[in-house]
């Protein structure tokens, strides 16, 4: 009898600490992080139920267990209840919880344009992107033309005291708004004018930098410009944010100390930048000479080439100290840094020729 009973005893607790498990795992992953690569815009129609709006959310690659936002849904069914219809930023670095809330808020749901603008592109890019995403809209102000105006010509243009201010302080004069349109997922007014885009976007570059970051601009032996020119290479040249801190030290190295007595960058995305074309192979027109040419022209390209997000700024002021001199990536996307020429050269020889 006595056996029976620590049996059931026993059984009573494994019931018990699977429980506790089970739901430890379920509260831990209402807070775990999505880990998208990017921040997605998903759409919620109307009358849209529970079960489609979360086998869409899994299409798109949002959720990797749809079951565990459907068992916290069921528990906490008033949530779902005030779900709205429309279009929302899903966050890359979101939970579930603040999936939920989001979901819930008509301020993220109003009528405006939601668009993604990502990283590293050139002012014209984002153009093309923003006159797609207007061109629905019947009472839509936006021009491309003129968001492309006012980023050439910005000092023609007259902006917001607190924008004004920003560009006065860390814009040279007659330089293009290149590096300034802060790649980010807006929500935009359907009736927003090329120019409140633009003032939106550097509102949200002056915002992003904190305060430790001003501090650093302020008390570095390059101007803000330049830190934003360097970051705008990192961008196009690294492939994940790991690389981005070495990348930069690399740079810097160049630039003072040169490669063999020259201070010659040799950036390849700076020549992509010139053509305007970032599929272009850059061993086909490294001899086309122009100012974006690291190959011939020493030091700095003369404005950004590229809309950089705040890692790349940040690691621009805060670059990984190393003692390399060269880069590369393989085939499969995997850098691999050399100390001199002649390692870099073998690299090219493994991954490049081969």
């Amino acid at each position: 009898m006595s056996k029976i009973i620590i049996f059931l005893l026993l059984l009573l607790s494994l019931g018990v600490i699977g429980g506790i498990l089970g739901f430890s795992y379920y509260k831990s992953s209402l807070d775990n992080s999505f880990g998208l690569e990017e921040d997605k815009i998903f759409t919620i129609e109307a009358g849209d139920s529970v079960e489609k709006i979360l086998d869409n959310l899994e299409k798109e690659g949002i959720l990797k267990n749809k079951q565990l936002f459907l068992i916290y849904l069921k528990l906490n069914s008033e949530e779902a209840a005030n779900f709205k219809a429309g279009k929302f930023i899903i966050e890359k670095d979101s939970n579930l919880l603040e999936l939920t809330k989001t979901f819930q808020d008509a301020s993220t749901n109003r009528d405006d344009i939601a668009v993604l603008i990502q990283e590293g592109l050139r002012y014209d890019e984002i153009a093309d992107i923003l006159e797609e995403a207007y061109s629905e809209v019947p009472e839509s102000k936006f021009l491309a033309s003129e968001y492309i105006s006012i980023s050439e010509n910005p000092d023609d243009y007259k902006f917001t005291q607190n924008i004004a201010t920003f560009l006065a302080d860390y814009k040279p004069a007659n330089k293009n708004l290149e590096g300034f349109l802060y790649p980010e997922t807006y929500y935009f007014s359907k009736t927003a004018t090329a120019k409140d885009v633009i003032e939106k976007q550097i509102l949200t570059l002056s915002e992003k930098i904190s305060a430790d970051d001003y501090k650093e601009i302020e008390n570095n032996d390059y101007t803000f410009y330049e830190h934003l020119v360097i970051a705008s290479m990192i961008e196009r040249e690294a492939f994940s944010s790991d690389e981005k801190g070495d990348i930069a030290d690399v740079i810097f190295k160049r630039l003072e100390n040169g490669i063999q007595g020259v201070k010659l960058l040799q950036i390849d995305a700076t020549l992509l930048y010139q053509a305007k074309d970032w599929k272009a192979n850059p061993f086909l027109i490294k001899e086309v000479d122009g100012p974006y040419n690291t190959y011939k022209r020493t030091g700095l390209p003369p404005t950004p080439i590229s809309n950089p997000g705040i890692d790349s700024l940040r690691a621009s002021l805060y670059p990984n100290s190393n003692n390399y001199y060269f880069y590369l990536h393989d085939s499969d996307g995997n850098i691999h840094f050399a100390e001199d020429s002649s390692e870099h050269n073998a690299n090219v020889r493994k991954y490049i020729n081969n």
